[in-house]
């Protein structure tokens, strides 16, 4: 009974791990044709409309539609990632570039059960930290812990900050449980500015 048990929860964790990267690489070639898209339709109306109209007036209907995820600076980032990367190189790379695309509610591979603090999140964090810098992706390193940045005279820590050495750019990540507050994106664009 016990190997059958074993092999079961192999099973339930290998089809997990294959969703995940399967979400994961669809949620990639998505904003890449998303970013292509609109590149293409940027190039075609440059002489009637600028660069950011266009992707205000994509943003308008996307974010209506689709949410806060096809926001102007969303798309501004799919337009760029759209131009960094070739189709060849996302469907071959696509592991390698899960870091940009993240989905921020798969944390099942954390193991954590109902009912866990922050603190509970950032100590499985930290505990799985290869791994998890091993998901964001390739040429992320971890920087700091509870991060103090001092805005104003104020306090505030960022959960966890990263660098990617490729994009020579700071990750920043505020954990939270719960549902999401207007006040959460505040925050995140308080420290990132």
């Amino acid at each position: 009974m016990s190997q059958l048990l074993q092999n079961i929860i192999q099973l339930i964790n290998q089809n997990k791990q294959q969703l995940t990267l399967e979400v994961n690489n669809t949620l990639a070639l998505l904003e890449w044709q998303v970013g292509k898209h609109i590149n293409e339709t940027i190039q075609q109306y440059k002489q009637v409309a600028s660069k950011q109209e266009i992707i205000t007036a994509f943003s308008k209907h996307l974010c209506l539609h689709y949410g806060q995820s096809f926001d102007a600076k969303n798309l501004k980032r799919m337009l760029q990632f759209a131009k960094d990367f070739s189709l060849p190189e996302i469907a071959t790379n696509t592991p390698s570039l899960i870091y940009t695309f993240k989905d921020p509610y798969f944390l099942d591979f954390l193991g954590l059960k109902d009912g866990y603090l922050e603190t509970d999140l950032e100590a499985a964090i930290l505990k799985e930290l290869e791994l998890f810098i091993l998901e964001l992706g390739i040429g992320f390193t971890f920087v700091a812990r509870q991060k103090r940045i001092i805005i104003d005279g104020e306090d505030f820590y960022l959960d966890l900050l990263f660098y990617h050495r490729k994009l020579r750019r700071l990750v920043a990540i505020k954990l939270k449980i719960g549902k999401f507050k207007a006040a959460y994106k505040g925050q995140m664009e308080l420290y990132l500015k």
